[in-house]
């Protein structure tokens, strides 16, 4: 396989540049107000109206020469800006940024801001499935260890706001997106994790390999003395080894690996200082299911790479006890379990969901449509599912393959509330209501989060 990045080089200098921060929200807002105290001038464009962007404008306010709406002008590249802040859901393929890579105007992510800014050291966090758990895991791990941790990125504050002028005492964990590691320059985190690799945002990143090589950006800048931890289990992760500079950790559920952490008789074991040794049982985990256990052999690792004793890491597995949004026991009502895994934004993390041995399952899913193949969780639905609740742009595609399938009991809902009265009605004692979309919410809510606390407000909705 060919190497999909090149090592990249020096940092920047923010001082008097002429930056534009193309599209406003959290990490827009964020990159003006660092980009501003660092001393640059700053622009902002956003294809949203003032209408609409009338609270993001007015957060701004001051700190920007000029604000233009309403889409994306070739002819603001006129103002010959040294710098370009992507805001990450924007596509990079858009003309306005063909046209500015075609000037020489560097593009980057808020990740790369944040970089520039700091001087602490990162550790990162990417993959299909699996982040938010890991990077939670890593982040309560090194607690133990460091008296200044930030758990950030796709979680809580935006990265940049959060690492502003943190020096070398304090640690970054951050959980990390294709989209944002597609427009990294000279990012480097000194621990850098590949959980998994599994078809995803393929609207957006059109191919498989721009997918892997946005994710593999994260490895781009490392030297000698830098961590990277890979999936020993899939081979587009280890196909990455020969182009990595880094020293290498590798994990896996189904074998002993070399260097690394691996599952044996129920048992956490690494192999770090030579020899092979045993951590943790699973039966002592602080978060329990299988598909915990690559997330605890990654959390392993990345805390050993990041500095964290065997002792801190021990205890660090034994007292976490999960994230929101990520298979979240919500309530037991009149005997049935309600479950939010809003956090499972694609076929991949509902396929964990539905094999769980939870049973009869009511499947509330669906959202916004990006073309992926269902073909998988539809069948597995098909067989762990007494009925399903559908809602959002795929529910009619969702339907139809289930009702292929030999589904005939199937809710078309319009919103959460609804799908929610439904699953409550149609429950018995001993089922599970399990929100799992197996889709991303933006079609009817900002985020997955949000998506989650809807569901979580209707079930205990008195």
């Amino acid at each position: 396989m060919a190497c999909l990045f090149q090592y990249g080089g020096e940092m920047m200098n923010l001082s008097q540049k002429k930056v534009l921060v193309l599209g406003l929200a959290r990490s827009g807002i964020a990159s003006v107000g660092v980009l501003h105290r660092h001393g640059a001038t700053v622009l902002v464009n956003d294809a949203g109206t003032a209408e609409k962007l009338a609270k993001d404008v007015q957060a701004v306010q001051g700190m920007v020469q000029d604000v233009v709406l309403g889409g994306h002008p070739l002819s603001l590249l006129n103002q010959q800006f040294d710098l370009i802040v992507k805001n990450p859901g924007i596509p990079y393929d858009i003309p306005f940024l063909v046209e500015a890579r075609n000037r020489g105007i560097p593009v980057v992510s808020e990740v790369e801001l944040a970089y520039q800014v700091t001087r602490a050291p990162f550790i990162g966090i990417t993959g299909s499935n699996g982040k938010t758990t890991t990077t939670s895991w890593v982040g309560e791990i090194l607690k133990n260890t460091f008296a200044q941790v930030h758990v950030t990125g796709n979680i809580g504050l935006p990265l940049s706001q959060e690492v502003d002028g943190l020096d070398e005492d304090h640690r970054v964990v951050v959980e990390l997106s294709s989209f944002q590691l597609n427009d990294v320059m000279d990012f480097r985190p000194q621990v850098a994790a590949l959980l998994n690799i599994y078809p995803s945002h393929l609207d957006w990143h059109h191919t498989l390999e721009n997918y892997i090589g946005a994710k593999a950006n994260l490895f781009r800048n490392q030297g000698s003395e830098d961590w990277a931890i890979l999936n020993g289990d899939q081979e587009q992760t280890l196909a990455l080894i020969p182009c990595l500079k880094s020293k290498v950790l590798t994990f896996s559920t189904t074998r002993q690996v070399e260097q690394g952490a691996w599952i044996k008789d129920n048992v956490i074991w690494t192999t770090l200082s030579g020899e092979a040794n045993p951590l943790i049982s699973l039966s002592e985990l602080g978060i329990g299911y299988a598909h915990n256990h690559q997330n605890a052999l990654a959390a392993t690792l990345i805390s050993y790479a990041a500095g964290a004793s065997f002792e801190a890491i021990n205890k660090g597995l034994k007292e976490f006890r999960g994230v929101k949004h990520r298979f979240q026991v919500v309530d037991t009502i009149n005997g049935v379990l309600f479950i939010n895994d809003s956090k499972a934004t694609n076929s991949q993390a509902s396929l964990t969901a539905l094999s769980l041995p939870q049973s009869p399952i009511v499947w509330i899913a669906g959202g916004l449509d990006r073309g992926q193949d269902i073909e998988e969780i539809t069948t597995l639905a098909a067989k762990r599912c007494k009925t399903a609740i559908l809602l959002g742009q795929t529910k009619d595609r969702f339907a139809v393959a289930l009702r292929e399938k030999g589904v005939s009991e199937l809710y078309l809902v319009q919103n959460m509330a609804e799908a929610v009265e439904i699953a409550k009605k149609i429950s018995l004692p001993g089922d599970t209501v399990l929100l799992s979309p197996a889709c991303a919410s933006w079609d009817m809510y900002p985020s997955f989060e949000h998506r989650g606390d809807d569901f979580i407000n209707e079930v205990t909705r008195k």
